[in-house]
């Protein structure tokens, strides 16, 4: 059984991530001041698959070594309709890696980004909006939090937000899954062992004795990411090298 085919047989027991049937007023607005109608936004959210959006995000920025892998199949990902707001790596056989994500992930970090943004004001924004105070943001992540953990649903309460926000807060929680996908990626590396000049460093990280995997899946999936591993970017690595020697030093 090949990674895709795995992620085929998961969707036929738990359903796929096409779970929209209406969406919000605020993401119609956008959509039809970029000239899309509800429709067509619909159509294609319905369409498309967590795990190839977030890739499509990601793939310019994989070294081509990670993206060969991909391309050969060895590596796939897609999502799955699971309200937890998981993300994990399956091993498949000798034939590679699928990494699964669950659309409750996608739920719960919007809900956290949705909050987050609240604290971005505009610089044109009307004094009809009112601006919350870092208290009400801060229980609203809680209510958040604790919300899921009674219902194991991600929801919360309501508060006022712009159209401005709303754009702020796709683009955080984008990001965020973004480097979630690249943070499995890196458990896909360390596992497969495959040395390269960009995880180097996470070698120093494997090393401490708390959730080490996780530490070096960390440092792999940030530097895919932020293309850290390129030799235009090993300057603005230089403090972090020293400080990851030195607490390995201390370990």
């Amino acid at each position: 059984m090949t990674p895709e085919q795995y992620l085929a047989n998961l969707k036929k027991t738990t359903g796929s991530s096409k779970t929209f049937e209406q969406l919000p007023s605020a993401v119609l607005r956008i959509a039809q001041s970029a000239g899309m109608d509800s429709g067509t936004l619909l159509a294609k959210l319905k369409e498309d698959d967590l795990g190839d959006y977030l890739y499509s995000q990601l793939q310019s920025r994989l070294p081509i070594e990670l993206e060969q892998l991909f391309t050969d199949g060895y590596i796939a990902v897609g999502s799955i309709n699971d309200e937890s707001p998981e993300a994990y790596v399956e091993k498949v056989g000798d034939n590679g890696y699928a990494i699964v994500f669950h659309t409750g992930l996608k739920n719960f970090i919007y809900r956290i980004a949705r909050a987050l943004a609240t604290r971005f004001f505009p610089s044109d924004s009307s004094s009809e909006h009112r601006a919350p105070q870092l208290a009400e943001t801060a229980r609203v992540i809680a209510e958040i939090f604790w919300w899921y953990q009674e219902t194991g649903t991600a929801f919360g309460p309501s508060y006022e937000i712009s159209d401005q926000q709303i754009q702020v807060a796709s683009m955080l929680a984008t990001e965020a899954e973004v480097f979630l996908l690249a943070h499995e990626i890196g458990h896909v590396v360390a596992d497969a062992g495959l040395a390269a000049q960009f995880i180097q460093r996470a070698t120093a990280i494997g090393a401490l004795e708390h959730h080490s995997d996780e530490h070096a899946a960390d440092a792999i999936g940030l530097r895919i990411a932020l293309e850290l591993y390129k030799p235009e970017a090993k300057k603005l690595t230089r403090v972090q090298d020293s400080i990851y020697s030195e607490r390995q030093r201390q370990s």
